[in-house]
């Protein structure tokens, strides 16, 4: 079999010599012919004329022989691109149309998997990454929390499916010394294994020891590579030196690569890492109803998730038997680290990547119909090529080399979109999705686009081929070059109807992604963030270790700043919209106290005086805080709306007020509620309604008023610039202690802004889908219209000779356009009936089944379509009569 494909290949090879060879010996076969004829008694014509029939056609002849000896594809090949450039040079606009329309299908389809890849498809840059999970625990009211220590602890102990497991807990503070301006930093604080679990080699230095990884240990600290270049210059000898964090002298025993990618490179969280076992005395750290770390491990290979998830379960059940009073209820879920990387991008993602692909489709549509039409054109053309001996699969061949050569230039010119998408997407990308900043156009990308214009010149060429190499030799030649009516006109109407179909669809879902972000910006987020900026403010451990410390810092701060010129409140907080949130259980008014477990959840903020008239959160009963709610005054706390609603179900607001709430885990003191505020969004305009509860910070437990105190938000509400305000701040800050550094300096406006980035972003990459979408519908629908008028010029002519009116012609056109419409729109809204479920997750107060979208989308299809067959109708209905009664 080899050898035979061999012997073809060479033969293909040295195609001039065989050529010759052929041609010599055919010839001899017919001179040989032509002499038994002449000794017949014909003349040399009539022997010569005779011994051609009777040879059956050279051309014939030689293709067959061609076909037997070797590869006539591979030999033909040339010819063929030879002759689909000049037919592509001939029919220059056509081939300029069709070139823009895969250019711009291929390119977006390029683009969108450029994302899918770098997103889901590639691994972490870790070893095995595929191996690499977070646990974290499961109850009833928190399906998703993170890890009691003593339970990571058994975990690690008991496990049978781990390799490895480690703890992390999310740390931050001030970096300063070195002879550089104090900075703030996040990093995380982890067990020793951290670094091995994820297989992560350092480029300087070491990994914590043991020893280091215990209470009492030495203070050491891994640096990553941004911080090294920022505070050291990449200086080798910055392992070994000490620095100041949070006040306290640690030792740089190593710097991370400039590729170490945990949670993504923007994730301000990978500063710095310090040992976790130093923070074992902790209480928080020794209590299994506090569930502080997050844990990272590594399955052993062979190893499935399934059977990784088993083993956790049963451990979370033994701890459940060992420690009821803690762990009753308790499960543990085990997710891949991409997987909780990405979060919710995927589903994004696979709407995306399937509008792109809808898009190409309707190209591929577009273009089968217009090669369709010239395809008609050429009907002559192949006539002959038939009749002088061309067989109909060379003319195939032919045919879609033609469509392929097409393909590949629209690819090209697709590959070159996609590469400036690709950096757009790259650039433009809100900073809440992941792994973005790793969207290039490498190999395996243009890979998957050198695939898709192969797979792309197949869809659309193969219904042309067959259509035009199917002609009636006897029919065309009938014609004997008078022009010859196309065939085919119910598989290009089929194809407009399927083009519908496919556009509605797509213009559906990006619909209702574009109600549901009306929705959204219509949504009130409870509060007033015009002229409100916030900030974040660190005191450093090591020299505030006391409350008393603490708390006369803030307050000198407090009134420094509401004496800036131009501030106009200003409040402190643990937690400001759109940042940092805590949960807290509690026992509503009213209820039995439950299992910390099973207890009702609330978001839980310590704030200042004047907190909500900062952040203009309206007041519905009672008062807000004042000076007076200090500690050692009685207990009081600030509900909103939903909180009344769902634990106080029935009672006017003013009943609320005088109700007692009880926080679990704060001192446990009953507090009286003494105002009800609007309720507020405080993740996300579009998170699910959740009951707040606001505490004084005055009143807040010592051990947690130290914890919160050294590390609160600030909220200012100013009638002056916020650069202004923020260098005033930054000013008086300064002059109180210089190293004192502010962190996510913003306004609430532009969180807010940030907050509905990524719904945004995948709001416009649609509406560019749907724009192209539709764009290609009508020049196909014109393109089917105009070809048909083209074709019923006569028939017109002698309608309107007959008595018809040029609004009855323009009707006729229009009613049949509009007919091809009419199918395709429903069959269109059939199948967004039917796919509406998989884009519901995207959705913000919109149903999937939403009326109004549908109704709008087809509406304006039925516009746009009926304007798209008016102008051939127009055409049409001006037709001169004489002209078109001597057309044929």
């Amino acid at each position: 079999m080899l050898r035979r494909l061999l012997r073809r290949v060479r033969a293909a090879l040295t195609s001039t010599r065989a050529e010759r060879d052929l041609r010599d010996e055919l010839q001899l076969h017919l001179d040989l012919q032509t002499e038994q004829f002449l000794r017949a008694g014909m003349t040399p014509a009539e022997a010569r004329a005779a011994a051609l029939r009777e040879f059956g056609g050279l051309e014939q002849a030689r293709e067959a022989c061609r076909d037997a000896r070797g590869l006539a594809v591979l030999r033909e090949l040339p010819q063929d691109l030879r002759y689909a450039g000049r037919m592509l040079r001939r029919d220059f606009g056509l081939t300029l149309v069709v070139m823009t329309t895969l250019g711009v299908g291929i390119g977006a389809n390029t683009a969108l998997f450029s994302v899918v890849d770098a997103v889901l498809l590639k691994p972490l840059p870790f070893p095995d990454s595929d191996r690499l999970v977070i646990l974290k625990e499961q109850t009833a009211s928190r399906p998703n929390r993170a890890v009691a220590f003593p339970d990571f602890l058994d975990w690690r102990a008991r496990t049978s499916a781990f390799e490895d497991m480690a703890a992390a807990l999310i740390v931050g503070g001030v970096l300063s010394g070195d002879g550089v301006d104090a900075e703030r930093v996040f990093g995380r604080a982890v067990t020793r294994e951290f670094f091995a679990t994820l297989g992560a080699a350092l480029a300087l230095g070491r990994t914590f020891t043991a020893d280091e990884d215990q209470p009492g240990g030495a203070r050491v600290m891994v640096i990553s590579h941004a911080v090294w270049l920022r505070r050291y210059g990449g200086d080798r000898r910055a392992v070994g030196r000490a620095t100041s964090y949070n006040g306290e002298s640690h030792t740089i025993v190593g710097v991370l690569p400039e590729t170490f990618d945990y949670y993504g490179r923007t994730n301000a969280n990978n500063d710095i890492f310090v040992p976790l076992g130093q923070l074992k005395t902790q209480s928080y750290m020794q209590r299994r109803d506090s569930s502080p770390v997050l844990v990272l491990a590594r399955m052993k290979a062979g190893v499935t998730l399934e059977r990784a998830r088993a083993d956790l379960s049963a451990l979370a059940a033994s701890l459940a038997q060992e420690h009821p009073a803690t762990n009753g209820g308790v499960g543990a879920t085990v997710t891949p680290l991409l997987e909780d990387y990405v979060g919710d991008m995927r589903l994004a993602l696979s709407v995306l990547l399937g509008a792109s692909w809808l898009l190409l489709t309707i190209a591929c549509v577009n273009v089968a119909n217009l090669l369709l039409a010239r395809a008609s054109s050429r009907r002559q053309e192949i006539a002959v090529r038939l009749a002088l001996g061309a067989r109909r699969g060379r003319i195939v061949r032919q045919l879609l080399t033609e469509s392929l050569l097409l393909s590949s230039i629209g690819g090209a010119l697709g590959l070159f979109l996609a590469w400036i998408a690709a950096g757009w997407l790259a650039q433009s990308a809100p900073i809440a999705l992941s792994r973005m900043e790793e969207v290039v156009l490498d190999w395996r990308v243009v890979l998957f686009g050198a695939a898709t214009t192969t797979i792309t010149g197949l869809a659309f060429g193969i219904a042309p081929a067959l259509q035009t190499s199917g002609v009636e030799l006897q029919q065309v030649m009938r014609a004997s070059g008078r022009a010859v009516s196309g065939g085919g006109k119910r598989l290009r109407e089929a194809l407009v109807v399927g083009q519908v179909a496919l556009c509605v669809a797509l213009l559906i879902a990006t619909g209702l992604l574009v109600r549901s972000f009306q929705r959204l910006v219509e949504q009130d987020p409870g509060y007033d963030p015009a002229n409100v900026v916030t900030m974040r403010l660190r005191l450093p451990d090591a020299r505030y270790r006391t409350r008393e410390q603490v708390l006369p810092v803030l307050d000198a701060l407090t009134k420094r700043i509401a004496a800036i010129p131009g501030i106009d409140s200003v409040s402190l907080t643990s937690g400001v919209p759109l940042g940092r949130r805590s949960d807290q259980a509690f026992v509503p008014p009213g209820r039995p106290a439950e299992r910390r477990d099973r207890a009702p959840l609330a978001l839980t903020q310590w704030v200042g005086p004047g907190y909500h008239q900062t952040l203009g959160i309206g007041v519905l009963a009672g008062r807000t805080f004042t000076a007076a709610d200090r500690a050692g005054a009685a207990p009081v706390a600030i509900v909103d709306d939903e909180f009344a609603r769902r634990y106080l179900p029935g009672r006017e607001l003013a009943a609320v007020l005088g109700q007692r709430v009880r926080l679990l885990g704060d001192g446990e003191v009953p507090r009286e509620i003494v105002g009800v505020v609007r309720h507020i969004h405080h993740s996300s305009l579009e998170e699910d309604s959740r009951a707040e509860i606001y505490i004084p910070f005055d009143q807040a437990e010592p051990t947690w008023q130290l914890e919160i105190g050294r590390a609160m938000d600030i909220a200012v509400r100013s009638g002056v610039a916020a650069e202004a305000v923020v260098s005033g701040i930054r000013a008086a800050i300064r002059a109180f202690d210089p190293e004192l550094p502010l962190s996510h300096v913003t306004t609430l406006e532009a969180a807010l802004d940030r907050s509905m980035g990524a719904r945004l972003f995948n709001l416009v990459l649609l509406l560019v889908f749907g724009g192209a979408a539709l764009l290609l519908c009508v020049v196909g629908i014109y393109g089917v219209v105009s070809y048909s008028v083209s074709q019923r010029t006569r028939e017109i002519g002698v309608r309107m000779t007959l008595g018809a009116r040029p609004e009855d012609v323009v009707r006729m056109i229009v009613g049949r356009g509009l007919r091809m419409v009419l199918l395709g729109a429903a069959g269109g809204a059939i199948s967004a009936l039917m796919l509406a479920r998989l884009i519901e997750g995207l959705l913000f107060g919109v149903r999937a089944r939403d009326p109004i979208t549908f109704a709008s989308v087809l509406a304006l299809l039925t516009i746009v379509a009926a304007a798209a067959s008016y102008l051939p109708a127009r055409r049409a209905a001006g037709l001169d009569l004489a002209a078109a009664l001597r057309q044929d």
